[in-house]
């Protein structure tokens, strides 16, 4: 009898056992599923100034951010976080420029809106701050008849992502310029100030075309560019702007053109505008007819200066001292 009695017991106890384990089961299968079918909420506070996404609603985020979610669960809310490639994030360091690269920024340098309507645009690499790495000196003309832009900038992320550095305003001159394209032709420090002097140039008009070149210098330390200032044959201290134009001077078709070179063997480079008066060869076909005159401004240590030592006139073939300069700038017939 007690045997039956305590098999009658344990037969009990294992009953009781098995409906408390089949109900705690079903009770965690209902709370997994309530679970599941809540999207995730957060309280005003957990979220004070962000913005949320996600949820059952699929709110999207603005652009350049994308949503965090706070919970991996399908219907979830999250926040709106910055991406974390986005074009000018001055937050990040530029790193070595490729070829590649390049061609990417180009392409989010002038805009996915704006493809059809640039006119014209340069990009130089030149690594002018000291720290081993490129930086892009870049021009372009966002649209017909417009003023161009420039600015340095430095590539971030393998996805030509960049910062800029430092910008110019071509706003300053008193009256918009015809511009056509825009050129870069220097990017380097040519007289030793630990400055890097920026040439840019362009050519104006159609019947009578006009070579309009000026010069810019970054300062690396305070990260800003400026217009380089010279002091001309008044003995004024003006903004640089070099021209040249064809036809433009008195006594026939002249050909223009804007160098650089060491004509004093110093440790600074000369700016240099050279003239040719090409009427007289094309009329007697002799070279000795050829009127020149080179106008140079050599550094003082503070200024391109205005220099009639290094300037000359004369007849005939240019002299080698200025044909060996390199020319950035030119405009003729």
């Amino acid at each position: 009898m007690n045997f039956l009695k305590d098999f009658k017991t344990e037969i009990k106890t294992i009953f009781i056992v098995t409906f408390i384990a089949v109900v705690i089961s079903v009770g965690a299968i209902l709370l997994l599923k309530t679970i599941q079918s809540e999207p995730y909420t957060s309280s005003p506070s957990e979220f004070s100034n962000t913005v949320e996404c996600g949820g059952q609603e699929d709110i999207q985020c603005p652009d350049n951010s994308e949503c965090l979610k706070i919970d991996p669960l399908p219907g979830a809310r999250g926040i709106c976080e910055p991406k974390e490639s986005v074009i000018f994030a001055e937050d990040k360091p530029g790193i070595p420029v490729t070829d590649e690269l390049l061609e990417k920024m180009k392409e989010k340098l002038l805009g996915t809106g704006l493809a059809q309507s640039v006119t014209s645009h340069d990009m130089v690499r030149a690594e002018l701050n000291g720290d081993g790495i490129e930086e892009i000196v870049a021009t372009w003309v966002p649209s017909k008849d417009s003023i161009p832009e420039f600015g340095i900038f430095q590539i971030v992320d393998i996805e030509g992502n960049y910062k800029k550095i430092a910008s110019f305003d071509f706003h300053i001159f008193s009256s918009p310029l015809a511009m056509d394209v825009p050129l870069i032709n220097i990017a380097e420090d040519i007289n030793g100030d630990g400055m890097s002097e920026i040439h840019v140039g362009w050519l104006t008009g159609s019947v009578r075309p006009t070579r309009d070149d000026i010069f810019l210098i970054f300062d690396p330390q305070k990260r800003t560019l400026s217009w380089m200032e010279v002091v001309d044959k008044q003995g004024r201290q003006v903004p640089s702007r070099f021209m040249g134009a064809r036809g433009a001077n008195s006594g026939g078709t002249w050909f223009y053109r804007l160098a650089v070179g060491n004509l004093d063997s110093d440790q600074s480079l000369e700016i240099v505008q050279i003239y040719q008066n090409s009427t007289s060869l094309y009329e007697t076909g002799n070279i000795e007819d050829t009127d020149w005159r080179v106008e140079t401004y050599d550094w003082d240590g503070n200024y391109y200066r205005y220099s009639e030592r290094l300037s000359a006139t004369g007849k005939g073939t240019l002299p080698q001292e200025w044909q060996k300069l390199k020319t950035i700038s030119f405009v003729g017939s």
